[in-house]
């Protein structure tokens, strides 16, 4: 791994432990095994690696996802039964703590404009992903929807579910929302 590699996961790592704004530079350093000098020569301030970290994380889940459904030997409804089991797999087996794009978007897009186009940067692939996975099964289905709202409806409720676990401690709480979003998409696509 590079030492920007190492610098960029230190961070993702401290994000989703603590957050944006109480992983300090020192802290970074520290889990990168880096001297602060060696940070600046990959990244001007702590904002630029934070802008290089919510890119990388979107970038890497997406990447994933796409490359699971593009291999699938599926039709376009299996692919969609298959990115939500995957997903939702996922979140159970793995110790979920949150997301490196909702965390810094709750903690700072609003004050900082370079960290909210970041954010929408970082989103909207994953939403036209969403869109295209929904939109690919209602037409299997031959339903009319919205498949840009309901990939809206999704982020929201995945976000919205990854902050109240981080505020309640309860992953159940995540586990609930995605089965009853999965629930009522495939009710409108009439998928059983």
């Amino acid at each position: 791994m590079s030492t920007r590699d190492a610098i960029l996961s230190a961070a993702e790592t401290l994000i989703l432990e603590k957050g944006v704004s109480a992983t300090s530079l020192n802290d970074i350093c520290a889990l990168a095994k880096i001297t602060k000098g060696a940070f600046f020569h990959y990244f001007k301030s702590k904002n630029d690696l934070i802008v290089e970290s919510i890119l990388r994380f979107s970038q890497s889940s997406l990447d994933k996802y796409t490359n699971l459904v593009i291999s699938a030997d599926h039709d376009s409804v299996g692919k969609l039964k298959l990115f939500f089991e995957t997903f939702e797999t996922e979140i159970v087996a793995n110790d979920l703590v949150g997301c490196v794009v909702g965390i810094s978007a709750q903690e700072l897009a609003v004050c900082n404009s370079e960290i909210q186009k970041t954010i929408v940067a970082a989103f909207t692939p994953v939403l036209d992903f969403i869109a295209g996975l929904i939109e690919d099964a209602a037409q299997q289905q031959n339903v009319k929807i919205d498949a840009h709202s309901l990939a809206l409806l999704w982020l929201s409720c995945s976000q919205g579910a990854l902050l109240l676990y981080r505020g309640f401690g309860d992953k159940q709480i995540v586990v609930s929302v995605l089965t009853n979003f999965r629930n009522y998409l495939f009710q409108i696509l009439t998928i059983k």
